[in-house]
Protein backbone atom coordinates (compact mmCIF):
# COMPACT_ATOMS: atom_id res chain seq x y z
CA UNK A 1 0.00 0.00 0.00
CA UNK A 2 1.28 3.41 -1.00
CA UNK A 3 1.68 6.57 1.73
CA UNK A 4 -1.73 8.07 -0.12
CA UNK A 5 -3.75 4.74 0.42
CA UNK A 6 -2.28 4.87 4.14
CA UNK A 7 -3.44 8.27 4.97
CA UNK A 8 -6.77 7.43 3.24
CA UNK A 9 -7.30 4.50 5.29
CA UNK A 10 -5.99 6.47 8.34
CA UNK A 11 -8.82 9.72 7.92
CA UNK A 12 -11.59 6.75 6.87
CA UNK A 13 -11.37 6.07 10.79
CA UNK A 14 -11.66 10.30 11.85
CA UNK A 15 -15.54 11.14 12.74
CA UNK A 16 -14.99 14.42 11.63
CA UNK A 17 -13.72 14.30 7.91
CA UNK A 18 -16.05 13.43 5.12
CA UNK A 19 -13.29 11.75 2.37
CA UNK A 20 -15.94 12.07 -0.37
CA UNK A 21 -16.10 15.82 0.06
CA UNK A 22 -12.70 17.01 1.01
CA UNK A 23 -9.70 14.48 -0.21
CA UNK A 24 -9.40 12.75 -3.24
CA UNK A 25 -6.78 9.87 -4.56
CA UNK A 26 -5.40 11.17 -7.41
CA UNK A 27 -2.70 10.72 -10.24
CA UNK A 28 -0.44 13.90 -10.93
CA UNK A 29 2.25 14.47 -13.20
CA UNK A 30 4.28 17.95 -13.59
CA UNK A 31 6.64 19.67 -16.32
CA UNK A 32 7.95 22.77 -16.05
CA UNK A 33 8.96 25.66 -18.73
CA UNK A 34 10.90 28.58 -18.60
CA UNK A 35 9.70 30.70 -21.84
CA UNK A 36 10.71 33.86 -24.07
CA UNK A 37 7.85 35.90 -24.66
CA UNK A 38 7.32 34.44 -28.21
CA UNK A 39 7.51 31.12 -27.14
CA UNK A 40 4.84 32.05 -24.43
CA UNK A 41 2.58 33.51 -26.65
CA UNK A 42 2.72 30.55 -29.09
CA UNK A 43 2.53 28.03 -26.02
CA UNK A 44 -0.45 29.79 -24.51
CA UNK A 45 -2.09 30.26 -28.27
CA UNK A 46 -1.50 26.42 -28.44
CA UNK A 47 -3.33 25.36 -25.36
CA UNK A 48 -7.15 25.94 -26.96
CA UNK A 49 -9.94 26.35 -25.27
CA UNK A 50 -9.34 26.82 -21.44
CA UNK A 51 -10.98 28.39 -18.67
CA UNK A 52 -9.17 30.47 -15.62
CA UNK A 53 -7.72 33.94 -15.70
CA UNK A 54 -4.84 36.27 -16.71
CA UNK A 55 -3.55 39.00 -15.28
CA UNK A 56 -1.57 41.79 -17.49
CA UNK A 57 -0.16 45.11 -16.23
CA UNK A 58 -3.69 46.86 -16.50
CA UNK A 59 -6.40 44.24 -15.88
CA UNK A 60 -7.63 40.53 -14.58
CA UNK A 61 -8.89 39.00 -17.96
CA UNK A 62 -11.33 36.03 -17.02
CA UNK A 63 -11.57 33.02 -19.28
CA UNK A 64 -14.61 30.61 -19.60
CA UNK A 65 -13.61 27.88 -22.33
CA UNK A 66 -11.66 30.29 -24.41
CA UNK A 67 -8.74 31.07 -26.46
CA UNK A 68 -6.16 33.03 -24.78
CA UNK A 69 -5.78 36.26 -26.66
CA UNK A 70 -2.70 38.39 -26.07
CA UNK A 71 -1.73 41.85 -27.75
CA UNK A 72 2.81 41.45 -27.78
CA UNK A 73 2.62 44.86 -26.31
CA UNK A 74 0.62 43.40 -23.54
CA UNK A 75 2.58 40.51 -21.69
CA UNK A 76 1.16 38.12 -18.91
CA UNK A 77 2.28 39.03 -15.41
CA UNK A 78 0.52 35.65 -14.00
CA UNK A 79 -2.13 33.45 -14.94
CA UNK A 80 -3.93 30.13 -13.38
CA UNK A 81 -5.87 28.04 -16.80
CA UNK A 82 -7.35 25.07 -17.20
CA UNK A 83 -9.12 22.74 -19.49
CA UNK A 84 -10.18 18.88 -18.89
CA UNK A 85 -7.26 17.13 -16.58
CA UNK A 86 -4.88 19.34 -17.22
CA UNK A 87 -4.08 22.81 -15.10
CA UNK A 88 -1.27 25.47 -16.13
CA UNK A 89 -0.12 28.30 -14.12
CA UNK A 90 2.05 31.61 -15.20
CA UNK A 91 4.64 33.44 -13.47
CA UNK A 92 6.63 36.12 -14.76
CA UNK A 93 10.30 35.78 -14.26
CA UNK A 94 13.13 38.44 -14.47
CA UNK A 95 14.90 39.35 -17.72
CA UNK A 96 12.05 39.00 -19.98
CA UNK A 97 11.21 35.17 -18.85
CA UNK A 98 7.94 33.37 -17.58
CA UNK A 99 7.83 30.00 -16.04
CA UNK A 100 4.64 27.71 -17.33
CA UNK A 101 3.91 24.85 -14.78
CA UNK A 102 1.64 22.10 -16.01
CA UNK A 103 -0.01 19.27 -14.23
CA UNK A 104 -2.30 16.78 -15.38
CA UNK A 105 -4.37 15.58 -12.60
CA UNK A 106 -6.82 12.44 -12.74
CA UNK A 107 -8.67 10.79 -10.35
CA UNK A 108 -7.32 7.53 -9.62
CA UNK A 109 -8.10 5.46 -6.73
CA UNK A 110 -5.77 2.10 -7.67
CA UNK A 111 -1.94 3.71 -7.87
CA UNK A 112 -2.73 7.35 -6.45
CA UNK A 113 0.21 10.04 -6.23
CA UNK A 114 -1.28 12.46 -4.58
CA UNK A 115 -3.82 13.09 -2.43
CA UNK A 116 -6.02 16.00 -3.03
CA UNK A 117 -8.05 18.45 -1.27
CA UNK A 118 -10.18 20.49 -2.11
CA UNK A 119 -10.42 24.48 -1.18
CA UNK A 120 -12.83 27.23 -2.38
CA UNK A 121 -12.08 30.49 -2.44
CA UNK A 122 -14.36 33.28 -3.01
CA UNK A 123 -13.67 35.64 -6.20
CA UNK A 124 -14.92 38.94 -4.97
CA UNK A 125 -15.40 40.77 -8.17
CA UNK A 126 -17.27 38.06 -10.13
CA UNK A 127 -19.58 36.30 -7.63
CA UNK A 128 -18.13 33.10 -7.98
CA UNK A 129 -15.87 30.64 -6.01
CA UNK A 130 -12.70 29.24 -7.43
CA UNK A 131 -12.23 25.80 -6.68
CA UNK A 132 -8.70 24.48 -6.21
CA UNK A 133 -6.87 21.26 -5.43
CA UNK A 134 -4.16 21.25 -3.00
CA UNK A 135 -2.01 18.39 -3.79
CA UNK A 136 -0.49 16.54 -1.01
CA UNK A 137 2.69 13.94 -1.52
CA UNK A 138 4.91 12.43 1.02
CA UNK A 139 8.06 14.19 2.16
CA UNK A 140 11.33 12.83 2.65
CA UNK A 141 9.74 12.08 6.14
CA UNK A 142 6.86 10.19 4.69
CA UNK A 143 4.88 12.91 6.15
CA UNK A 144 2.05 14.76 3.82
CA UNK A 145 3.24 17.68 2.23
CA UNK A 146 0.95 20.35 -0.04
CA UNK A 147 3.29 20.48 -2.58
CA UNK A 148 0.63 22.36 -5.50
CA UNK A 149 -2.43 24.29 -5.30
CA UNK A 150 -3.91 23.82 -8.70
CA UNK A 151 -7.40 25.63 -10.11
CA UNK A 152 -9.71 22.90 -11.06
CA UNK A 153 -13.03 25.07 -11.39
CA UNK A 154 -15.40 27.87 -10.96
CA UNK A 155 -18.54 27.49 -8.78
CA UNK A 156 -21.76 29.72 -8.51
CA UNK A 157 -21.67 31.22 -5.04
CA UNK A 158 -24.16 30.50 -2.58
CA UNK A 159 -25.81 33.59 -1.55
Amino acid sequence: MNNVKNWLADLAVLPEVNLARRWLPVRSTHQCDTLTLDKLMHTLQALGPVSGWLQTAGEVVWLNKQQVQLAAHTPPLAAELFAGDTCWQLSSLPRGRWQLDRHDVNLDEQEPTHLARVVRHLAVQRGRQLMYWQLWQAGEDNAPECRAAVLRSFEESPV
